[in-house]
């Protein structure tokens, strides 16, 4: 971070800190760093860290219409281009003596999946294991 003129003057003084910090293009999101809000001493340092330690993707970079998406609304834009990748489960026990249905959701974006929705198969590849992006 850059400080203003009279940082190291001493105490009681008025300091300018500027840092950069990004918001998700489509949703408004945040990066999360847990208990705090990341901020990043330059663009170039949001743009080298963002996708490495906090899964965000940065589309078309250098080319004007960049979007900088959060790892959910890069995972639902994953799932439009490719379909979803199907995780199935169940039946679950929900209460005492009650069981859920089986059912299927996305592994990628966490979405449900309707019957008959769009699941990635031999036309649509799903992503490498672990990767959401």
């Amino acid at each position: 971070m850059s400080t203003g003129p009279g940082a190291a003057a001493g105490h009681g003084q008025w300091i300018t800190v500027t840092c950069v910090t990004a918001t998700c293009s489509r949703c408004g999101a945040r990066p999360d760093g847990g208990d705090f809000t990341p901020y990043f001493d330059s663009p170039q340092q949001a743009r080298e860290q963002l996708p490495r330690d906090y899964g965000w993707r940065i589309t078309a970079p250098g080319q004007g219409s960049e979007e900088l998406l959060c790892g959910y609304c890069a995972a639902k834009d994953d799932c439009a281009r490719l379909g979803h990748h199907a995780d199935d489960g169940g039946p679950y026990l929900i209460l005492p003596g009650r069981l859920a249905g089986a059912h299927t959701w996305c592994g990628r974006c966490g979405e449900p999946i309707p019957p008959g929705g769009d699941i990635a198969g031999a036309d649509r590849p799903a992503p490498a294991a672990g990767r959401t992006g």
